[in-house]
């Protein structure tokens, strides 16, 4: 039996994120937290294949969130999918800036959030894939974070000097 990929679903509407989790319990490893700073704990612990988190939560926000896991290098790589009520340009814009990976709004539709799950989580196995297959690493192809490309460079760096 395959491992279910481990989500992670990050919102302050309890009915709505045990709705979403009922939902997708039998395709994934479902975890829930109800704002930004009881997720940073979870990710902590559970290492998780992607976040599912809202915006506008008490604590810390989405986009604190997601800001939070960019700039920590051991988290920098997990996709994070935002979802919203806020429908501006200016909002999609500062959600992309914070190095969220797509932006939904709410009310949100299940078939689609599952698609770009599937399609963000597919991806992100392409790339394992061929950075297992690569011969020569050069980290600004295959990096999909500043963070990544960094620490590919430095690895690359300390096995040329050795």
């Amino acid at each position: 039996m395959a491992l279910k990929y481990k989500g992670l679903l990050v919102d302050d509407d309890k009915e709505l994120i045990d709705y979403i989790a009922t939902e997708y319990s039998n395709a994934y490893d479902v975890y829930k937290a109800f704002d930004g700073k009881e997720a940073m704990d979870y990710i902590h612990d559970i290492h998780p294949d992607i976040i599912i988190s809202d915006i506008n939560m008490p604590e810390m926000t989405g986009w604190d969130l997601c800001n939070t896991i960019r700039s920590e290098i051991d988290y920098s790589h997990i996709p994070i999918i935002l979802l919203t009520v806020e429908n501006s340009d200016n909002s999609r814009e500062h959600g992309y800036d914070c190095g969220a990976d797509s932006y939904l709004e709410k009310p949100i539709s299940l078939n689609v959030l599952h698609t770009r799950i599937q399609n963000i989580l597919k991806a992100k196995e392409k790339t394992r894939i061929k950075f297992q297959k690569a011969l020569h690493l050069e980290p600004k192809k295959i990096a999909t974070t500043s963070m990544d490309e960094k620490f590919l460079q430095k690895a690359l760096d300390i096995v040329e000097k050795n």
